[in-house]
């Protein structure tokens, strides 16, 4: 399989930033913030609602978006993200082969561009990912400051987000 791994052995701030952005991103596929790599050439119509195929070598099925998601997030996490698409379908398979996906996104408003992202180690199992920003009105100007600390630990073997979340939206 492609499938990203985990670093086993010891772990940069660069290793965390990776993963980070990996786990962000794939979230997003269910907070309908990001989409992952469609082939928008090539359809499925299931109730008037077009889905387009994943176009990712390691997701052809809903077990591997499952086994995709274990490899950023605790089990609790990817439960609760396998849940949400049982509810709303964005994801959905193809009877003859291939996962689909609704290729609807929402951009939020109201946060600044600007991200500055620092990383704590805990311990040797254990690290912070912080995300510091701030919202800003329909002028684009400042109103606050806010940070958010994502739990990056070792579980099980792997290097995975614990309690994991899209703060933008």
């Amino acid at each position: 399989s492609d499938s990203p791994k985990s670093p086993s052995t010891s772990i940069t701030a660069d290793d965390i930033a990776t993963a980070y952005n990996a786990a962000y991103t794939a979230f997003g596929w269910m907070a309908l913030t990001s989409v992952p790599p469609l082939d928008r050439e090539d359809t499925y119509v299931v109730d008037n609602i077009t889905y387009y195929r994943v176009d990712v070598s390691y997701i052809q099925s809903l077990s591997d978006l499952e086994l995709y998601y274990n490899t950023l997030f605790d089990a609790d996490t990817v439960q609760m993200l396998m849940e949400v698409n049982g509810e709303i379908g964005r994801f959905i398979e193809n009877p003859d082969g291939g996962i689909y996906c609704i290729g609807f996104t929402y951009t939020p408003e109201g946060y600044s561009e600007e991200e500055v992202f620092t990383v704590t180690k805990n311990s040797d199992t254990s690290y912070t990912y912080s995300v510091a920003y701030h919202t800003v009105d329909e002028e684009g100007n400042k109103k606050h400051d806010h940070k958010e600390n994502f739990k990056f630990e070792k579980v099980d073997g792997r290097w995975i987000f614990v309690d994991f979340y899209v703060y933008r939206q």
